[in-house]
């Protein structure tokens, strides 16, 4: 249950502002989404406002640690299962 990431981050203002990173589960052959709140990357990771340009700017500088919550998060199991995708949601309390 390992995921891989290597797409382009993006903003989607629904089901609610986040930024978004499509992930892979080799193992499992699925897709796998990587939500970060815009409260988390505000609070945790320096966005200065919720302009799509900013979320994205902080997303980037915190890559890495936002990726590592996304595995542990993933492999613990703590996953939303939509008919289409599994969705991993990152909170405040993830970073």
């Amino acid at each position: 249950m390992a995921l891989v990431f290597d797409g382009t981050p993006f903003v989607k203002e629904q089901p609610r502002l986040a930024v978004w990173l499509q992930g892979r589960d080799e193992a499992a052959n699925c897709y796998v989404d990587c939500r970060v709140t815009h409260k988390a990357l505000r609070e945790c990771c320096g966005a200065r406002g919720i302009a799509g340009n900013e979320l994205l700017r902080a997303f980037e500088a915190h890559r890495e640690r936002i990726e590592m919550a996304a595995k542990r998060k993933y492999e613990a199991g703590r996953v939303e299962h939509l008919p289409e995708r599994a969705v991993v949601w990152l909170e405040v309390a993830d970073l």
